[in-house]
């Protein structure tokens, strides 16, 4: 393989590793946004999602259709003030 030829690969290289880095980063931060934006509440008689950022949409499922539910909470998720307590 001649030099120049090995250059222009090594130049792909680098071309084609910034751009799966750079799909990877769009990858992570659309699921980061969406993950930040959903809010659940969890009632007395239902069980609320709204999801989206942009879109909003919102599911209402009561507790008679749901099967079960697990809560995963950071400690400061426990003592953060939610809007539904005002």
């Amino acid at each position: 393989m001649s030099l120049a030829l090995s250059a222009v690969l090594r130049g792909e290289t680098v071309v084609l590793g910034w751009l799966l880095l750079l799909g990877a980063a769009f990858l992570w931060f659309k699921a980061w946004l969406y993950a930040w934006s959903t809010e659940l509440a969890v009632t007395s008689k239902r069980v609320i999602a709204k999801l989206g950022f942009i879109r909003c949409s919102t599911v209402e499922l009561r507790h008679s259709k749901v099967e079960s539910l697990h809560v995963d909470q950071s400690l400061l998720g426990r003592f953060s003030i939610s809007a539904a307590w005002w």
